[in-house]
């Protein structure tokens, strides 16, 4: 063999290997396309029925208890079972952890949607003083209406996970498009009669159909049904559910601090909650058509990378996150630039007026510019994860909650609002400081 022959050899198969994931990702962010467009439709709807209303508040303040236990929850099941997956010996052991965490998960969250409906009035009056005193009874029903979501939620974030690291992405990718689908067709039909109640309704009717779709899925596939001789392994379940507690721990904090955003923003009145909620939509907009597609297919290749070696993982991590970097950059100008067009072409008709749409438009104007630091912050926490390290997310998470907090506090009395705005993208930034100094440790060792 010559040695170009030699050379060509090399690289025909990374070319092929290359070209290969280029089609993957290429598919995945056309699908992204498709349910970003989906979701489009979605707030131009509730923006067009709702408007930037105390109903809205309501439903966006009391949604935060779906996001953790459902979404959130989800998310952690998602994360963990790809890094411990490969840790299952052959197709028996997997079948009977799925069918221990699913059964698991069924009992743990209809516990935990009863401790929260136990103390619910409290702690909605507590946080939403403002709208407690007039929206307490809806905010209830709301709750209600989301329990079934949150057990299905948290089971699809479980599958969703199982079903990337047999390199089926789709499903994950267009999950959000079906809940997004019956959302809207609750709010065409209903929305009129039952008011911000249609909004949980279709998207707990999702929840439940995506659920069936990634069992039907998996069975399939010959990885769920009930074993005939069911003999779990305990050591490894207990492994991978105490990898989940720490990482659902970190989500806590996340989640409490979207709670304080929230608590005070209710604070400047009426629909200030929904402005920032609108805004955050459209600055995750670059996030959803192509960062999160990317790391989807990233993700699993990064864990695999690491576990070879973790000087190949970091060149798998430089690599993705300068054009993380380079892309969010560039979306968080536009976004900058051309907030007021944005929304104004997306949101302001029906009860979002102009005025409703300046407002927002001067958050998104704020907080886009927290576009680079969230995306290399998820890809180093995706990089933690790769190397088991799961309670790097927790500090972080926590340290978010804290400086969110403290900048409030200090920026507040002079700039108002802005001060919120300001505050949310500092936090921001010590979260991703904090986790690639901490991955930067981990790497070195």
């Amino acid at each position: 063999m010559t040695k170009g022959e030699g050379i060509r050899s090399t690289l025909l198969p990374r070319s092929s290997v290359l070209l290969r994931r280029l089609k993957t990702l290429s598919w995945l962010s056309l699908l992204s396309t498709v349910v970003l467009g989906l979701g489009f439709v979605r707030e131009i709807i509730v923006a067009r029925e709702y408007g930037l209303s105390a109903d809205l508040d309501t439903f966006i303040a009391v949604s935060g208890v779906y996001l953790f236990l459902g979404l959130q929850m989800g998310n952690a099941l998602e994360t963990t079972v790809i890094s411990h997956w490969n840790d299952l010996p052959d197709r028996n052991t997997s079948n009977d952890f799925l069918f221990t965490v699913i059964t698991c998960l069924i009992f743990l969250t209809i516990a935990l949607t009863g401790g929260v409906l136990g103390v619910f009035d409290y702690g909605f009056a507590l946080l939403f003083p403002n709208l407690a005193s007039t929206h307490a009874d809806s905010a209830l029903l709301i709750m209600k209406i989301f329990l079934a979501a949150i057990v299905c939620a948290s089971i699809s974030g479980f599958l969703r996970g199982v079903l990337n690291k047999q390199r089926v992405f789709a499903p994950g990718v267009v999950g959000g498009a079906v809940i997004s689908v019956f959302s809207i067709g609750a709010v065409l039909l209903f929305a009129s009669e039952y008011g911000i109640l249609a909004l949980p309704f279709g998207m707990t009717i999702g929840n439940i159909v995506l659920m069936i779709w990634y069992i039907y899925l998996l069975r399939k596939n010959g990885l769920i049904r009930v074993p005939e001789n069911w003999h779990p392994n305990w050591g490894l379940i207990r492994a991978f559910g105490a990898a989940v507690v720490i990482v659902l721990i970190g989500e806590f904090f996340y989640q409490l601090y979207g709670v304080s955003l929230r608590s005070i923003a209710s604070r400047f009145g009426a629909g200030t909650i929904s402005s920032f909620y609108y805004a955050t939509s459209l600055m995750l907009l670059p996030l959803t058509l192509i960062i999160s597609p990317l790391l989807t297919v990233v993700y699993p290749r990064m864990t695999e990378a690491f576990r070879q070696d973790k000087a190949v993982g970091t060149r798998v991590f430089i690599k993705v996150s300068i054009a993380l970097v380079l892309f969010s950059l560039l979306a968080a100008v536009c976004l900058v630039l051309f907030a007021n067009e944005l929304v104004n072409i997306v949101f302001v008709r029906g009860e979002f007026s102009v005025q409703s749409g300046e407002k927002t438009a001067h958050i998104l104007a704020v907080i886009a510019i927290s576009l680079p630091f969230l995306s290399v912050n998820k890809l180093g926490r995706y990089a933690l994860y790769s190397i088991s390290d799961y309670k790097t997310s927790v500090y972080a998470n926590f340290l978010s909650l804290i400086a969110l907090l403290v900048f409030s506090w200090m920026l507040i009395p002079s700039t108002g609002i802005d001060g919120l705005a300001i505050a949310a993208v500092l936090a921001t930034v010590v979260s991703m400081a904090w986790t690639i100094l901490v991955l930067r440790t981990r790497i070195l060792r």
